[in-house]
Parts: structure tokens; C-alpha cells; sequence
């Protein structure tokens, strides 16, 4: 209860604005202090449940540290790209190729891509961290050659890419993750997919009855999971 009380008071404390008293805290929010007790009693137990958890857990691969490591850069980065997005990887083929028999790329994005919003400005993406694009799209911005185009085409979910940065601001080396605050990062993940399959196989096991005055009773479709939690899956800004 003491910890559960601390914990609570952090909440208040880090959350609450300047002068603002206990009591306003909650009354502007709706809610009541048992609710903050029971919020602060909630991620008490999930923090331990990790650390239990993450014990257990077995030691990233390479490829895990890799993703994460990029997950972890995409937000520092800065950088402005530009693509054509075709619909096939042959198609993305014989643009690398045209492109390689000296076509330009703008003529080629207005003439070919499907990303009919970028199309008609050459293919240029918005200047931005890379945190707001898919994440195939994003490990090539990541790597790929200043004022070149990157030697493969990308595939993603919206089709494939061919990507061109022109312009980047890599992370610097201090603000990112150290080796053990990535492999923390990518157990935490493991234990979060963990917890997710063994709350949605109780629900899905229980036996669940609701009053006749509330409706009934529906669980939600599943839904697809980010594998990188702290990056956006979305489709390049522009793209309609």
C-alpha cells in the first residue's frame, strides 16, 4: 500500500499542472482517488510482471537488435526522400534500370508512381524525421547513399519503392540506446506480444455473461500488431 501510494503521488505530480491542487487534479480529469490509487496499483503490478517476465526471456538475435537500433534512430533522423512507388518488383526494376540509362528521376515518379501526391512534385517526400514511414521504407532511408538511388528496390505493404535520399541528418551517437537498453527494449516487446496472446486467450476462454440491460457481449476483431511499437505504420505523408 505504501508503494502504491508513492506511486500515486508520482502520477499527481508528474501529470498535474503547475499549482494545481490534488483535489483540481482529479476534478478536472472526472475522476476520483480511489481511481488514481487503483491506475497507480495497476502499473505497479505491470512493471513487475515484466521484470519477472523479461528473466525468462531469451536473448535478441542480431536482426532483433538491428530493428530495434533502427526504431530507436528513425525519430533523430532527419532527412528528405523521394520515391516512385510501382505496384510489382518487376515494374521497380525497370525503373532502377531506366533510371541507371540515365532518365531522370522526377520525369520518371510523374510518369509512373501510384503515390499520385508525391508523383507530381518528382516524387519529393516532405523533409522529416523518418519515424513517420513504414518501416521497410524507413531502414532504407536510414542506409541509403546521399544524392543516389538505393541500389534496391524496397517493398512494403503499399507496393514497392524506389528511394532516393537528397538531403539526411543522421542521430548522433550520444542520444542513442546503449547495447543493453536495446536488448531490454526488444525483451519488453517479446513480453508485451506475450502478455497480449495470454489476455486475449482468457477472454476468449471465459465464460462471460452481461446484464440484459448493457447489450451483449462482443470481443473485438484482432488487430495487426507494430512490431516497433514507438514507430508510426503509415504511408509516406503526401501519398494519397
Amino acid at each position: 500500500d505504501e508503494e502504491v501510494s508513492a506511486e500515486a503521488d508520482r502520477i499527481y505530480e508528474n501529470v498535474a499542472e503547475e499549482g494545481q491542487t490534488r483535489e483540481e487534479f482529479l476534478s478536472v480529469r472526472g475522476v476520483t482517488e480511489d481511481f488514481l490509487t487503483n491506475i497507480a496499483r495497476q502499473g505497479l503490478i505491470d512493471v513487475q510482471i515484466r521484470e519477472i517476465l523479461r528473466d525468462d526471456a531469451p536473448d535478441p538475435t542480431e536482426e532483433d537488435m538491428e530493428a530495434q537500433l533502427n526504431a530507436a534512430k528513425a525519430p533523430l533522423t532527419n532527412a528528405c526522400v523521394s520515391h516512385i512507388l510501382v505496384a510489382s518488383e518487376e515494374e521497380a526494376n525497370d525503373v532502377l534500370d531506366r533510371l541507371e540509362g540515365g532518365e531522370e528521376f522526377g520525369e520518371l515518379a510523374i510518369e509512373l508512381s501510384t503515390d499520385t501526391g508525391s508523383a507530381e512534385n518528382n516524387g519529393i517526400l516532405p523533409c522529416g524525421t523518418l519515424e513517420t514511414y513504414v518501416e521497410p521504407f524507413r531502414n532504407a532511408a536510414l542506409v541509403a547513399p546521399i544524392g543516389k538511388v538505393y541500389e534496391s528496390a524496397v517493398e512494403s505493404q503499399f507496393g514497392w519503392h524506389v528511394v532516393m535520399v537528397t538531403d539526411r541528418d543522421d542521430a548522433a551517437e550520444a542520444d542513442l540506446p546503449s547495447d543493453e537498453e536495446l536488448a531490454d527494449a526488444v525483451r519488453d516487446e517479446a513480453i508485451l506480444s506475450e502478455l497480449q496472446t495470454w489476455f486475449t486467450d482468457a477472454v476468449n476462454e471465459a465464460d462471460i455473461t452481461v446484464e440484459e440491460e448493457y447489450g451483449t457481449w462482443e470481443l473485438p476483431p484482432p488487430t495487426q500488431t507494430n512490431p516497433n511499437p514507438t514507430v508510426k505504420t503509415v504511408l509516406p505523408p503526401t501519398t494519397e
